[in-house]
């Protein structure tokens, strides 16, 4: 059988069983679509999966974000825009209000999901919640200015340690003096900020888990770089030079207990490093655009884009690292040639 109709025939199977979605199916994980305001499981396995309809979380969702584990989600109504932790996400979703200023711009929540930063860009405002999920607690704001941040007009990348005591972050000038491709990465702990020097154009950030130390992108120099805020004076290591350049990593996470680093770049490639050897490997390569990449349950598992799209792309790393492709069941588009190359893509 030609390749084409055998894999237009498998993506036939998969959109009947997605259309009847049985509600014994297992959930893999849950992501968020913004187009649909909504929660949305991944049913099924991680090669035979498929996006299933929107949950019901008793509101119209603005913003989410889900922990790593998919234990819970911190998000925003879309009416009120008050913050809420949804829980029990593969059961009866229950929402727990946390008390803090409504309509955050954006949530990012750390490697284990126990802090997260929120970004209010009209106040000039990043604040910091701990305790989650069972007892969020605002634990501390950070004004843009004074103190060491120059104004801008927003953040390039923002990464938040676990305790919530340590930020990485890029900004963008507001002032028509500076160049705006001068963005300037800044660490901040226990409420001191600095600028690093060693960055100029930080593309991805992310922190280890349980931990203060973080590994950075840096487009320009084509490299990652690696540091610690306890140690925010001390030059910032570059771990390897980027394999692949040009083209700029949009995403990175860290796994454990092997702490190697993945990334995700914007031409669809994902790369590891080991920090311990040096060694680095090119595993996989998808015909997507990556947006990031996002820690979901599971050993070495990331999204590595959002809805809405027409389809899914889960990297899944280890002994075999794959690229996986989830069909989105409820997309017009999904059907003919753009499935049939998502698919050879995948095949690669």
């Amino acid at each position: 059988m030609h390749v084409t109709t055998r894999v237009l025939l498998t993506l036939a199977v998969v959109l009947g069983a997605a259309s009847a979605q049985p509600p014994q199916s297992a959930t893999l994980a849950v992501v968020f679509d913004s187009a649909q305001h909504s929660l949305r499981p991944v049913l099924g396995s991680l090669g035979a999966g498929y996006v299933g309809d929107s949950l019901d979380a008793g509101m119209p969702l603005l913003l989410a974000q889900i922990s790593a584990t998919g234990d819970y989600a911190l998000a925003t109504n879309q009416t009120s825009g008050q913050l809420f932790v949804l829980k029990s996400l593969t059961g009866r979703i229950t929402a727990v209000p946390v008390t803090a200023p409504a309509r955050p711009d954006l949530i990012q929540l750390s490697p284990r999901g126990q802090a997260a930063v929120l970004n209010y860009e009209s106040s000039q405002m990043l604040l910091v919640i701990t305790g989650l999920p069972d007892n969020p607690t605002v634990a501390r704001s950070v004004s843009y200015q004074p103190s060491g941040f120059t104004a801008f007009d927003s953040l390039e990348t923002i990464a938040v340690s676990d305790d919530g005591q340590a930020m990485a972050l890029t900004v963008r000038p507001i002032s028509p003096a500076v160049a705006s491709s001068q963005n300037t990465f800044y660490l901040e702990s226990g409420g001191v900020r600095r600028r690093s020097p060693d960055a100029s154009t930080v593309t991805a950030v992310a922190f280890f888990e349980g931990s203060h130390e973080f590994v950075l992108a840096d487009l320009k120099r084509d490299a990652l770089l690696r540091g610690s805020t306890d140690a925010p004076d001390v030059p910032l290591t570059e771990l390897t030079g980027d394999q692949v350049p040009g083209e700029a990593i949009v995403g990175l996470g860290v796994t454990t207990p092997d702490a190697l680093i993945h990334a995700a770049k914007s031409n669809g490639a994902v790369l590891v490093w080991n920090p311990r050897d040096g060694q680095h490997t090119l595993p996989a390569t998808c015909s997507c655009t990556p947006s990031g990449m996002f820690k979901m349950p599971g050993s070495g598992r990331f999204l590595l884009n959002s809805l809405p799209a027409e389809s899914l792309w889960v990297y899944e790393g280890g002994a075999a690292p794959r690229l996986v492709f989830l069909p989105v069941a409820d997309t017009p588009r999904l059907a003919g040639k753009s499935v049939t190359r998502a698919f050879e893509g995948a095949e690669r």
